[in-house]
Formats: structure tokens, C-alpha cells, sequence
């Protein structure tokens, strides 16, 4: 057994969380290679190939723990800032339900109203 405080046992639950979405991008990424047609590896040289798909998995591999300790450190924080909150202030706890119902009518309801990308830029068709 590995006693070193750094290692990863590949059977954490984080660690599962990770892999079967590098799991899914590397299979759709090698099915669609060997879907190819043959004119593809005729024009591309098959370094190039390898090279390419190599450096795809490993942006994936690298990015992706990166990405979801940022997004597990951002939740435990907002987490713990409303229950240290609720715990000081315990009338905020009755009035935060109304106020994400609030937030969530506006953060989803808005879109349909919202100006796209062309009009906010002042492109006329």
C-alpha cells in the first residue's frame, strides 16, 4: 500500500468522476478517427495524426483535474459561506428560498429578451 500523502488511488470517487468523461472524449475521438475515410491518411501524414490526437488527450487529461478542483473549491466555498452565514443570521436562512427563486426567474428567464451576439455588436443583416 501506498503510504505517500500525494498519491491518487484510481478508485476514488473523484477520481471516477474524472476518468469516465476522459474516457468518452478519448473513445468518440479514436472511433472518429477510425471512421476516417481513406482519403483522410492519404493526405495527412500519420505523424501528423498521432501528434495531433496525442496532444488533444493530453490538453484534455491536464485540464480537466485543474478544472473540477476549481469548481469543487468555488462550491465548498459558497457552501460554507451560507451556512456560516445561516449560523449567524438564522432569519437569513428563511429568507434565502425567496431570494434563489428570485435569482433563478432571473437568471433563466431573461435569456429570450437578451439581444444575440450580432445585434449587441450593431450588425445589421
Amino acid at each position: 500500500s501506498n503510504r505517500c500523502p500525494f498519491y491518487s488511488s484510481p478508485n476514488t470517487p473523484i477520481n471516477q468522476l474524472l476518468f469516465v468523461p476522459t474516457q468518452a472524449i478519448h473513445s468518440k475521438l479514436l472511433l472518429s478517427l477510425l471512421n476516417a475515410p481513406l482519403q483522410f491518411f492519404a493526405e495527412n501524414p500519420t505523424g501528423r495524426i498521432v501528434n495531433r490526437l496525442s496532444s488533444d488527450i493530453y490538453a484534455i487529461d491536464d485540464s480537466l483535474p485543474f478544472i473540477a478542483n476549481i469548481l469543487f473549491a468555488q462550491f465548498a466555498g459558497l457552501v460554507g459561506t451560507i451556512a456560516v452565514t445561516c449560523y449567524g443570521l438564522p432569519y437569513f436562512a428563511a429568507v434565502l428560498p425567496p431570494i434563489g427563486c428570485v435569482y433563478y426567474i432571473i437568471q433563466y428567464s431573461g435569456h429570450a429578451c437578451q439581444p444575440g451576439p450580432a445585434q449587441q455588436l450593431g450588425v445589421r443583416s
